[in-house]
C-alpha cells in the first residue's frame, strides 16, 4: 500500500491512471453488445474455445490443437486457449470470450507506457497512451474476438520482456513469449522472423545485446515454432492430421497459402481495387468490425500525422544507426 502512495505522489503516474482508467472503461463496458452480433470467425472461435474448455479438443476433435481448422481456411490457436482458460473459471458467454481482447489490449497501453517512459520520457509516454487509448483501430481490435487481435498486444510484451531483460533466464522467458507469438495470427510466420532479426542486428550494432543472449532468446523461439513447420508441411504436401504424443497437428480442408504472393500484394497496392491496402490501413474496407465508416482506423484528421511521424522514424533510425546509439 504504502509503494502504492509512493508511485501516486507523481503527478505523471496520477495521469497516466486517468488514461489506464478510460481505456478500460473504453474497452469493458457494454462488451457484449459492441460490436453488435457475433462475427463468423469469432463464433468459430468462441465454439472450438468452448470445446477445449470441456473435452480438451477442437470442434473437429483434435486433441490440442497447434492450429485451428475452423472454417475449413484456419485459425491461430493461442487466442481460443487463453479463451477456454476463461470459460472454465467463469462459463461461456459473450463477455467471457471477449475479454482477452480487452485484457491484453490494456497490457499493451501498460507496457507502452513503461518503455517509452523509460527510453524516450514521462511526457511523450503519456501522450503515447492516450493516443492508444482513444485510437479506434485499438478499441476495436480490444472489443473483438479474434485470434490476430492478439498479435500486436504480443509483440509489445515480446518486445518489452526482450529489451529489459538481464539475466540469461529473462532472455529465455522472452523467447517464450516470442514464439507464443506466432501462435496469435498465422500473419506472424512473416512478419515476426524479419522484425526479430532486424532488430537483433540493430541491437548487436548499438552493443545493448551479445551473441549469448540472442542464442538463448532463439532456442525457445525453434521450439515453439516446430509444430507450426510442421503445420505447413502437414497441409503444403497433403500428409493428413497427424497426432504427436498429446498435441495435434492438423491438415485444413482449404490451405491459403497462396494468399502470399507478390501477385497479391501489388492486387493490393491498387488503390482503385476492392479492400485496398490503403483502405484497410486508413478505413474500414466496407465492414464496421473492422473500423466505423465515420472514424477510420485512426481518425482521417490525423492521417497526415501517420504519415509525417513514419518519415520521422526512417530519419531518426537513419540517424541512430550512423551514432551507434539506441533509441
Amino acid at each position: 500500500m504504502e509503494k502504492i502512495k509512493e508511485i501516486m505522489k507523481d503527478k505523471y503516474n496520477i495521469a497516466f491512471a486517468v488514461i489506464l482508467l478510460i481505456a478500460i472503461l473504453s474497452r469493458i463496458l457494454f462488451l457484449e453488445q459492441f460490436p453488435d452480433g457475433i462475427e463468423q470467425d469469432e463464433a468459430g472461435l468462441m465454439y472450438d474455445a468452448y470445446c477445449m474448455a470441456e473435452y480438451g479438443t477442437d470442434r473437429y476433435l483434435n486433441e490440442n490443437p497447434v492450429y485451428l481448422i475452423n472454417f475449413w481456411g484456419g485459425q491461430s490457436v493461442l487466442y481460443s486457449a487463453i479463451a477456454s482458460v476463461l470459460i472454465r473459471l467463469f462459463g461461456l458467454s459473450v463477455f467471457v470470450v471477449r475479454l482477452p481482447a480487452v485484457i491484453f489490449s490494456v497490457l499493451t497501453i501498460v507496457l507502452a507506457y513503461l518503455l517509452s517512459k523509460k527510453y524516450i520520457g514521462k511526457k511523450f509516454a503519456l501522450v503515447l497512451a492516450f493516443l492508444i487509448t482513444i485510437c479506434p483501430w485499438h478499441i476495436m481490435q480490444s472489443r473483438w474476438a479474434l485470434d490476430c487481435n492478439l498479435l500486436a498486444s504480443f509483440i509489445m510484451i515480446s518486445l518489452y520482456s526482450f529489451l529489459n531483460a538481464k539475466k540469461d533466464w529473462h532472455y529465455l522467458v522472452s523467447g517464450v513469449l516470442w514464439g507464443l507469438t506466432l501462435y496469435t495470427y498465422a500473419l506472424s510466420y512473416i512478419m515476426l522472423p524479419v522484425f526479430f532479426i532486424a532488430l537483433c542486428i540493430y541491437l548487436l550494432y548499438v552493443k545493448k545485446i551479445t551473441i549469448k543472449q540472442i542464442l538463448i532468446t532463439i532456442i525457445p523461439i525453434i521450439i515453439l515454432a516446430l509444430p507450426l513447420i510442421l503445420v505447413q508441411i502437414v497441409n503444403y504436401f497433403g500428409k493428413g492430421t497427424i497426432k504427436l504424443g498429446f498435441i495435434t497437428i492438423p491438415q485444413l480442408f482449404k490451405y491459403r497459402i497462396s494468399e502470399i504472393g507478390l501477385k497479391n500484394v501489388l492486387y493490393n497496392l491498387n488503390p482503385n481495387n476492392y479492400n485496398n491496402f490503403w483502405e484497410l490501413l486508413f478505413a474500414s474496407g466496407g465492414n464496421q468490425t473492422h473500423a466505423l465508416e465515420e472514424f477510420g482506423t485512426v481518425y482521417y484528421a490525423l492521417i497526415p500525422f501517420v504519415v509525417f511521424g513514419f518519415i520521422l522514424i526512417i530519419k531518426e533510425s537513419i540517424q541512430s544507426i550512423k551514432k551507434k546509439e539506441f533509441n
